[in-house]
């Protein structure tokens, strides 16, 4: 490994911006250093806070179940610096960086500078900024919260049909069951998913009492409610705003290149198409086309830009040519409430496939750390409960009356690889590396996974690779094993290892 600096002297790299984008770039970077190279380089982090705003959290934030605010200096490599303030100024000429803060202005002068300065909660919708509360923040989260439980709120409205807005009022309608929750979705609930999936989305929604309204927009927000463009005014004791992004302005105000919304412009290796010393990465920049066209804003698409920024910066430090950037994306995650949830699987480039994870098993992907399944007798539910779903094969899991939620990959005559490559890390970070021959399918039962092994025939083996003391066949009496596992009907003899799943700690 070659050194970082090939002269002497200290690397000064700055990073606007502690969020996904910022946090993962300087782990990756400082991450990827040896010990020689660490002493030649300074990473400094500028944010307004020395919190960080786990974003994805800030619907369970509002519901008064989670804290999605956590300290930065645990969430960083313990030698970066952080500079509590915010960016005023870039001077590229000068390769100077000018920072708001308490005390003053400061100067941060860097050799290379990573913009992701990330976005936040618009409000140009008149009255939006004056009796709307916004989700884009952790103090607009904690407003709502105080406001659930301090004030005798009836009737709550959540404008926004994307992500933010479906998890904030599925959230709350949970929370507070007494409250009334209406869901003001625009033009489209969740336009970004495919047809099934808004449909499932919807059910799910109005089974957890959520009234959803699209075709809608809001026009105003008054003191009172709302004014839509149906010529309806609607009253509400309380307006949650989770409608728009926008992304600040310092690039624009510092004379870098901007898309029409204010993005910085880079390449396919994420350099400033002006300035090959500054790097962007998160939501603030846009990467040409070609490169780009299926990543949203979010926060899975800003954790990969970090580290891909952290990689094109390393190369440069290393006199090696960056690689342009290629992020595949395993699909979006939506959490419906503390049992129920929808991912849907989708292809690299973000396409969606005909796989989703829902309920219980979806709820411990989008929500793993709050998913709390309950206990229940074996025989006292009837539902039917299917946590993957697949088209034209099922298999139904359960004892008695009660059927479990099942997650079940089958096959008839050959198994996909790609499938169970797809599905097995949604298991509550539960990987199985298995030959696709081999593989027949697992099920998720009371807090178990239950693995169904077979060879090409469909008869059982004797090892596996899942850890733990392998258990006796007893493929030949189909239906006392089916029972001790709790699945009731098989295709296949099974041989049966239920696999206790390990538990995410609570955020703090």
């Amino acid at each position: 490994m070659t050194d970082a600096v090939g002269g002497e002297g200290d690397v000064s790299i700055v990073i606007v911006g502690g969020g996904y984008a910022g946090m993962m770039a300087a782990n990756r970077l400082l991450g990827s250093l040896n010990r020689k190279e660490r002493e030649r380089v300074r990473v400094r982090i500028v944010n307004p806070t020395d919190r960080f705003v786990h974003r994805i959290r800030l619907h369970e934030h509002a519901a008064g179940i989670a804290n999605a605010s956590l300290d930065l200096r645990s969430m960083i490599h313990a030698e970066t610096a952080v500079v509590l303030g915010t960016g005023a100024q870039i001077e590229p000429d000068a390769q100077v960086l000018h920072v708001h803060t308490v005390t003053g202005e400061q100067q941060l002068a860097y050799d290379w500078l990573i913009y992701a300065v990330g976005s936040h909660g618009a409000s140009q919708t008149p009255g939006v900024s004056e009796f709307a509360v916004p989700i884009a923040d952790v103090d607009g989260a904690a407003e709502i919260a105080r406001q659930m439980n301090t004030k005798d709120v009836r009737g709550v409205c959540v404008v926004g049909g994307g992500q933010a807005g479906v998890e904030t009022a599925a959230e709350l309608a949970e929370a507070h069951p007494a409250t009334t929750v209406t869901l003001i979705a625009g033009s489209e609930l969740v336009s970004a998913m495919r047809p099934a999936a808004r449909k499932s989305i919807r059910r799910r929604l109005q089974r957890r009492g959520v009234t959803v309204l699209d075709s809608l927009h809001v026009l105003k927000v008054t003191p009172r409610g709302v004014h839509t463009d149906d010529g309806v005014r609607r009253e509400f004791d309380l307006v949650v705003w989770a409608a728009e992004f926008e992304v600040p302005e310092l690039a624009a105000r510092s004379g870098l290149p901007v898309d029409s919304i204010g993005r910085l412009l880079v390449d396919d290796t994420l350099q400033c198409v002006a300035d090959a010393h500054i790097l962007g990465a998160g939501d603030a920049v846009k990467p040409p086309y070609t490169v780009s066209a299926h990543l949203p804003m979010g926060a899975r698409t800003a954790l990969p830009m970090g580290g891909a920024a952290a990689d094109t910066l390393l190369a440069h430090l290393r006199h090696q040519n960056p690689r342009p950037i290629s992020i595949g994306l395993l699909g979006p995650s939506i959490s419906l409430g503390r049992r129920d949830g929808y991912v849907q699987l989708a292809h690299p480039d973000d396409t969606p496939t005909r796989i989703a994870v829902t309920g219980w098993a979806g709820a411990a992907t989008a929500g793993p750390r709050s998913c709390h399944p309950a206990r229940r007798h074996p025989g006292r539910s009837r539902r039917v409960s299917r946590a993957l779903r697949l088209p034209r094969r099922r298999v139904s899991a359960g004892a008695g009356r009660r059927r479990a939620p099942t997650v079940s990959i089958c096959r008839r005559r050959r198994l996909d690889q790609s499938l169970v490559t797809r599905a097995a890390p949604f298991l509550e970070e539960h990987v199985l590396s298995t030959p696709a021959t081999s593989f027949l399918s697992f099920a998720l039962v009371e807090g178990y996974v239950v693995v169904r092994w077979g060879d090409h025939g469909g008869h059982p083996t004797s090892e596996s690779p899942t850890a733990g003391p392998p258990r006796p066949a007893r493929a030949s009496c189909r239906r006392c094993a089916c029972a001790e596992a709790g699945i009731r009907t098989v295709r296949e003899p099974v041989r049966l290892l239920p696999v206790p799943v390990r538990k995410r700690p609570e955020i703090d």
